[in-house]
This record gives structure tokens, sequence and C-alpha cells, in this order.
């Protein structure tokens, strides 16, 4: 399963992580910030535009790096997959029963 940036900007939400991956091509590192922002880090002077598609790169990663509260984790692209699916799951709300009408006399 490709991972998309989209959803990989989620789960950073989400979990409040930084998550960076290398990108194949160039052998720059790219990063998700807990914010959603993917950026490059020390390339982020704003008077060149970036020569990575970060997309391209989240999809070709191979390995992730996942640095929370918790610590950091390495992780291949497929138990991210697997990891950012769990977390992006629906939460399921207790059905509740409709008001019941009281009579007026």
């Amino acid at each position: 399963m490709a991972i998309k940036l989209l959803e990989l900007r989620k789960f950073a939400i989400e979990k409040g992580a930084d998550v960076s991956f290398k990108d194949n091509s160039s052998g720059e590192l790219c990063m998700v910030d807990k914010h959603g922002i993917a950026r490059i880090p020390g390339k982020n002077t704003f008077k060149e535009p970036f020569k990575i598609n970060i997309d391209e790169a989240v999809k070709t990663a191979t390995e992730f790096i996942i640095e929370d509260g918790k610590g950091r984790q390495v992780v291949t692209a497929a138990k991210i997959g697997e990891i950012i699916a769990e977390a992006l799951k629906p939460k399921t709300q207790p059905a509740h029963k409709p008001a019941e009408k009281k009579e007026e006399d």
C-alpha cells in the first residue's frame, strides 16, 4: 500500500509526532512535523523551490522515523501504513436513542 502525503500529514497531527523519511532519488531527509507541515530540514530559505517532490518521496520511501512523546521508532513502509490506517480509523460513537416526546395535558 503506497502511503499518501495527506494521510501522513493527518497522522502527524493526530498523534503529535514528527515523521521523517529519505527521498530515494536525492538521499535528502524529508519531514512531516506535528503540525502537518511537510519540509526538508535545513533547506527552508524559501528563496529556491524544492527540487524534491515530497509527495513522491513519501510513496517511494522504505523507512520512516516516528518521533513523539514516547520516543523514537523506526518502521518500514508497510508497518507505517498499518499504523496510519489504525490511527485514522473513524472513532465510533455509541448509538443514542431519539429523545422521547413528552405528552402535554
